[in-house]
Order: C-alpha cells, then structure tokens, then sequence
C-alpha cells in the first residue's frame, strides 16, 4: 500500500499545497496502473 499512500500524498499536495508538476503527474498515473495490474491479476486468481 506504499505506493497508493504516495499517490493520495501526491493529490494532497495539489489539492491543499498548490504543489504540482508533470513529473509528478506521470509517477503517480505509472503507479494507478500498476495497481489496475495487480488487482487484475487477484481477480483472474479468483
């Protein structure tokens, strides 16, 4: 669950810090897709 705290950080900051970029953007759209990955796989495993 580290990387979906990173992504909630990540929002938090936009929303409540005005702090964004692309680069953060991009790491957190690469982690969202990995977790898709992942729960797909658990699905598949059902």
């Amino acid at each position: 669950m580290n990387y979906f705290a990173a992504a909630v950080s990540s929002r938090e900051d936009a929303d409540y810090h005005y702090s964004y970029s692309k680069d953060t953007a991009e790491h957190t759209l690469e982690i969202a897709e990995e977790f898709i990955e992942r729960m797909k796989e658990m699905l598949e495993k059902l």
